[in-house]
C-alpha cells in the first residue's frame, strides 16, 4: 500500500470514524442552562435527592397508587417535607426581599417583576404620561369603533 506516517493516521482515523458512525451515530443535544432559584439553598438539592431515592424504592416496591405500602408512604411523607421546605425557603426568601426592598420603590418593583418571571423592569422605558396617552388612545379607539353599533338587545334569562 505505502503509506506514509501522516496516510496511516489518516487511514485510522477514518476506519475509526466510519465505525463509531455506524455503532453510535452523532447525535446534536440542546442543553439549556436554567437559572436556579435564588432561594434553592444547598438544602433543598440533599431533599430533592432524598426524595428521588425513596420514590425509586417506593416503584419498585409496586404501583404508586397502592398507599398501603410502607414504601410508598414513606415516599408520601419525604414528598410532603419536600414540598413544604420548598415552601418555606421560598416564602422567607421573598419576605425578607419584600422587606429589604420597602424603603426603595424602584428596587421594590424589580423585585415583584422577578417574582412574578417578568425579567425586565417596565418603568426604564415607559413614563406616566405615555402611559395616560396609550390608555386615551385605547379607549378612544373602543369608543371609535363602537360608535356606529347597534343598541345592545337583552332578553330575559329562563327562569331556574
Amino acid at each position: 500500500m505505502g503509506l506514509d506516517g501522516d496516510g496511516l493516521i489518516n487511514l485510522y482515523n477514518e476506519t475509526i470514524g466510519a465505525l463509531l458512525d455506524r455503532q453510535v451515530p452523532l447525535r446534536t443535544k440542546t442543553c439549556r442552562c436554567r437559572p436556579s432559584n435564588p432561594w434553592f439553598d444547598d438544602e433543598c438539592p440533599t431533599a430533592k435527592r432524598s426524595l428521588r431515592s425513596l420514590e425509586r424504592t417506593a416503584r419498585r416496591s409496586g404501583p404508586l397508587a397502592d398507599t398501603t405500602s410502607s414504601a410508598v408512604q414513606a415516599w408520601l411523607a419525604e414528598r410532603s417535607r419536600y414540598l413544604s421546605l420548598i415552601h418555606q425557603k421560598r416564602l422567607s426568601f421573598w419576605t425578607s426581599r419584600i422587606e429589604a426592598d420597602g424603603q426603595n420603590p424602584r428596587r421594590l418593583w424589580r423585585s415583584f417583576e422577578q417574582l412574578l418571571g417578568h425579567g425586565r423592569d417596565p418603568s426604564a422605558d415607559v413614563d406616566a404620561a405615555v402611559l395616560h396617552r396609550f390608555f386615551d388612545d385605547k379607549v378612544a379607539g373602543v369608543h371609535t369603533a363602537m360608535a356606529n353599533a347597534a343598541a345592545p338587545q337583552f332578553t330575559p334569562a329562563p327562569v331556574g
